[in-house]
């Protein structure tokens, strides 16, 4: 429930969530939409993996959950969080 809540904060504050709109957030639109400051940090590290092309979503469907969700912890979102 709690992050049906987020998402539908967030969807209500940028329109459709791209990456782009997710990294452009500053902390406090992201904390207005009940973002933690480790959720920040994924959030951003996952938009970035994705802009950077180094997560690549349409590679997921194909993939057994196990596998996903090891893909997805590889990009925790701990470290550089500027877009290129």
């Amino acid at each position: 429930a709690a992050a049906y809540a987020a998402f539908k904060k967030l969807k209500d504050k940028i329109g459709v969530v791209t990456p782009k709109k997710l990294v452009a957030l500053t902390d406090e639109e992201m904390r207005a939409c009940y973002f933690t400051r480790q959720k920040m940090g994924y959030a951003r590290g996952l938009a970035n993996a994705i802009l950077k092309r180094k997560l690549v979503l349409k590679r997921l469907h194909a993939l057994p959950d196990d596998e996903i969700r090891m893909v997805l912890k590889e990009h925790k979102g701990i470290g550089d969080w500027s877009v290129d």
